[in-house]
């Protein structure tokens, strides 16, 4: 699991949320992982190893489910 299953990313970064402007945030971490086009993200989300660590995302969440979010670049 981990980076090493999310074959085509070309970046990882995690962090923790440490507050919200408007008090306690609905969320513990965000983890970002970049690719470098839409067709790299649902080629990697294909494929067994990335199945078993979003999978793994799910199971070891304890505020409810996490979103997954595909996001582009402007520009």
């Amino acid at each position: 699991m981990g980076k090493a299953a999310l074959v085509g990313a070309t970046g990882l970064e995690s962090y923790r949320i440490l507050g919200s402007p408007t008090g306690t945030s609905p969320f513990a971490r965000v983890t970002e992982l970049s690719f470098p086009s839409l067709k790299a993200v649902q080629e990697c989300a294909a494929l067994p190893g990335a199945q078993e660590t979003m999978a793994h995302a799910v199971e070891m969440s304890t505020g409810g489910a996490p979103h997954f979010m595909i996001v582009g670049e402007e520009g």
